[in-house]
């Protein structure tokens, strides 16, 4: 096309009002920009008289909305306006929580994580293959405002875990969602239910606190073996100095052979552990009862940091029991929340002192501002048994009781987005009902792991060369 500059000075030729366009003159694109010198006009086209396009009264779009015209004098094609017939019409996106249990050995932990095979990055993939979340929002977890009760470590299991999302949760003709999702997820991971939630609510957040299991070996509780750094060192302590070699189970071994057969790791296993013992463990984690500073319990922590002040609620010590050839005992822990590693190390700091014959008011000295290093128990033993709602489940409560008052008395029933009062009632968070088939998947996917790797590896058997 020819480009005309325009001057507004200039007389322009004046065609007949009544003159039918040409055809050339039919099919000119005229493009207006602010601020541009000139016009793309076909040849022959007269300029405006005044400078200007053709007024709004004469155009053939005069009579269209803003949004149909365009921003700015542009024009959306025909394509634009017309839904692709390829899509399906996606229902909106609501606010959830989806109520899951996952076995984490093999994962580099509960939260997403680039180029890392994680609990979360597979449910989302899993509600994306069933279109719970769009393409457009497959990109990016955060786009759906992801979230979850307890962020796990690497091989940390969870009989209960939750996790908050804005997801569609209706899909045409999906009758059974969370069906669909567990056929599109692996088998030590499982959804058991998926609960619409206020629009307020976030897994995290919204938590009053969590409850943890950390399953060890009664083993984990002999002292040091003879001759190791750990054994060497409580002998030159001035004061109360202990030399393990007197212990009944290393005076059972000291004589006995060491064989393919007969390794000390299948020794330390019929070890079976005295009431007493059990006890001194029990007396020494009541010392983490109440609020303190557990920054020596994690990495990336200082002393003064305000964030390292956690409270712990309870702590209870189960009956020691043989499951297979190994003795075990759980240590229940029900805390407001917890950081990296926080677990794990408290489990090793308080093993310690049982199996160094030391004084439970060892505790109380990590929780000042000297810096001492604690290793981690393994993750192997570690399981999230619950989150707790009991805020959100007594708000929602409270709220549901007025819905149901508003839906029976409305006459319209309807709110601004379309969805009835009675649609605004929400369940609590509840696993109870999952409760058989939970302890289920524990025995079959949890338990049986942590079994099954502690015979043949004995991962948990490492802390005793320490």
């Amino acid at each position: 096309m020819k480009r005309v500059k325009m001057d507004i000075d200039e007389p322009s030729p004046v065609t007949a009002p009544d003159a039918a366009p040409s055809r050339e003159e039919s099919a000119t694109v005229e493009t207006i920009r602010p601020g541009v010198e000139g016009l793309s006009l076909a040849p022959g086209t007269p300029p405006p008289s005044n400078g200007r396009t053709r007024s709004a009264q004469s155009s053939p779009d005069s009579k269209k909305t803003r949004s149909q015209r365009g921003l700015r004098g542009t024009r959306k094609s025909a394509a634009a306006d017309t839904p692709s017939p390829s899509k399906a019409r996606l229902g909106p996106k609501r606010q959830c929580a989806l109520l899951i249990s996952f076995c984490g050995s093999g994962y580099s932990g509960m939260q997403i994580q680039k180029d890392a095979k994680t609990i979360e990055g597979a449910l989302f993939n899993a509600l994306v293959k069933v279109g719970s979340v769009s393409e457009d929002n497959s990109d990016d977890p955060a786009k759906v405002n992801i979230q979850r009760a307890a962020r796990t470590d690497a091989g940390v299991h969870a009989a209960r875990n939750l996790v908050s999302i804005k997801a569609i949760m209706e899909l045409p003709g999906v009758t059974d969602l969370v069906g669909l999702l567990n056929k599109h997820l692996p088998e030590e991971i499982h959804v058991w239910d998926i609960v619409r939630t206020q629009n307020s609510f976030n897994a995290r957040t919204s938590c009053d606190s969590r409850k943890y299991t950390y399953f060890m070996p009664t083993y984990m509780l002999l002292p040091p073996a003879p001759a190791s750094l750990t054994a060497n060192a409580l002998l030159d302590v001035e004061e109360g100095a202990y030399d393990v070699a007197k212990h009944t189970f290393w005076k059972s071994v000291a004589n006995q052979p060491i064989t393919p057969e007969s390794t000390l790791f299948m020794l330390r296993k019929k070890w079976r552990i005295d009431d007493e013992t059990v006890s001194r463990f029990r007396a020494v984690l009541q010392e983490y009862i109440g609020t303190h500073n557990f920054w020596n319990f994690t990495i990336g922590r200082e002393f003064k940091e305000a964030a390292a002040h956690r409270h712990m609620k309870s702590i209870e010590v189960s009956d020691p029991a043989i499951y297979g050839e190994t003795e075990w005992l759980s240590v229940q822990i029900h805390g407001q929340s917890f950081m990296l590693h926080q677990i794990r190390k408290m489990i090793t700091a308080a093993a310690f002192v049982v199996r160094s014959q030391g004084s439970p008011s060892l505790i109380p000295d990590l929780y000042e501002s000297a810096r001492v290093r604690i290793p981690k128990a393994p993750a192997l033993g570690l399981l999230l048994e619950e989150p707790v709602y009991e805020s959100y489940n007594q708000k929602i409560e409270v709220a549901n009781v007025k819905w149901k008052d508003v839906a029976a008395s409305s006459s319209k029933g309807q709110e601004e987005d379309g969805e009835h009062q009675a649609n605004f009632i929400r369940d609590p968070m509840n696993f109870e009902k999952h409760k058989k088939e939970i302890e289920e998947f524990k025995k079959e996917h949890i338990y049986a792991e942590m079994q099954r790797t502690e015979e043949e590896q004995g991962t948990q058997d490492q802390l005793q060369e320490r």
